[in-house]
């Protein structure tokens, strides 16, 4: 058995690597393919002859430094070990697309209605207030963040709920109108949760009361969002 390493610096634009022929090779020899830079720009691994790679055409390198080991059994490739210097995220971010009116000393579920980021249908259109978790995840963490528009008094309280509870280690943050350096009334939270303990269908909504006299408004867009992100 031997091995070799294949450097590819892809820091002035995407790198194409093509394995040797399997054919002509030792059944059991190793090259491992190791990414050198750290642009976005992705290194593409394909096999020569019609060989595959785990039974594919190609596959790429995408993380920076990012690594894989491929070994041929004669006749195609197959992923023996890969690393990468950055965890892939699973999660979702969503937000909501226009102004979100909360009536006074009532408690709200936010309904979302943007998924910035969803890479395992975490959000549904159908289900707008809930980020589900799916299988395959023991832990997540929740971060938030709001503002509100012409909150003149009353306390905010805002937090996370998981299937419509309070849990240890939740995010929440109690608020009061604050008039900034230009005169302007603001109330904005940004909280973290820590670490939480989770099965698949759990589900967590972000839950607010405001205490003003009369309704106001959550902003829109990157002033009012949740994430959810998977850490184990």
């Amino acid at each position: 058995m031997s091995s070799s390493v294949i450097f590819c610096d892809a820091s002035h634009g995407a790198y194409s690597a093509t394995l040797p022929d399997a054919g002509v090779l030792a059944p059991g020899t190793i090259l491992i393919y190791k990414k050198t830079d750290a642009s976005v720009n992705a290194v593409t691994i394909s096999g020569a002859s019609g060989a595959t790679i785990d039974g594919e055409v190609s596959i790429g390198l995408a993380q920076p430094y990012e690594a894989v080991s491929l070994a041929t059994n004669g006749a195609n490739w197959f992923v023996v070990s890969a690393s990468s210097s950055l965890p892939t995220f699973r999660g979702a971010r969503v937000t909501i697309s226009s102004d979100y009116s909360v009536p006074p000393n009532t408690y709200v579920y936010v309904p979302w209605d943007v998924a910035d980021v969803d890479t395992d249908g975490f959000w549904s259109a159908s289900d707008p207030t809930k980020l589900t978790v799916p299988s395959g995840i023991k832990r997540v963490r929740l971060t938030f963040n709001t503002m509100w528009k012409d909150l003149a008094s009353g306390v905010v309280n805002t937090h996370t709920m998981q299937n419509r509870d309070l849990y240890p280690g939740m995010g929440q943050k109690m608020e009061l109108p604050t008039v900034s350096t230009e005169g302007v009334v603001v109330t904005y939270t940004n909280v973290v949760s820590a670490a939480v303990e989770v099965e698949e269908g759990d589900y967590f909504e972000l839950r607010v009361v405001q205490g003003d006299s009369v309704a106001r408004d959550l902003w829109k867009f990157e002033e009012t969002w949740c994430e959810i992100a998977a850490v184990e």
